[in-house]
C-alpha cells in the first residue's frame, strides 16, 4: 500500500508526463470520456445547482453574473475545441 506522500509523488508525475502530451492526445482522450453534448449537460447541472444552492444569496450580482458567464465560455470553448481536433 502506497503511503499519501508516494500517492502524491505519483499523481504530480503523472502531471508533468500529461504537460509533454501534444494538444491532440489531450483532445482526444478529453473527447474519449466526453461528448459536447454530455459535457454541456454536465455543465448546465453544476451550473444549474450552483445558482439554486442555500450560499447563492451570499453572492453580489457580479459573482453570479462571472458564473453565468464562466458557464457560457466553458461550453463554447469545449465546441470550438471538438471543431479543431
Amino acid at each position: 500500500m502506497q503511503s499519501h506522500k508516494d500517492e502524491t509523488n505519483t499523481i504530480c508525475k503523472t502531471c508533468e508526463a500529461r504537460k509533454k502530451e501534444s494538444l491532440g492526445v489531450i483532445l482526444d482522450d478529453f473527447f474519449t470520456l466526453n461528448s459536447v453534448e454530455s459535457f454541456k449537460e454536465e455543465m448546465w447541472n453544476w451550473f444549474i445547482a450552483a445558482m439554486s444552492s442555500e450560499d447563492i444569496g451570499d453572492w453580489s450580482g457580479k459573482k453570479r453574473s462571472n458564473l453565468a458567464i464562466l458557464y457560457k465560455d466553458l461550453v463554447e470553448l469545449v465546441e470550438r475545441l471538438d471543431g479543431i481536433r
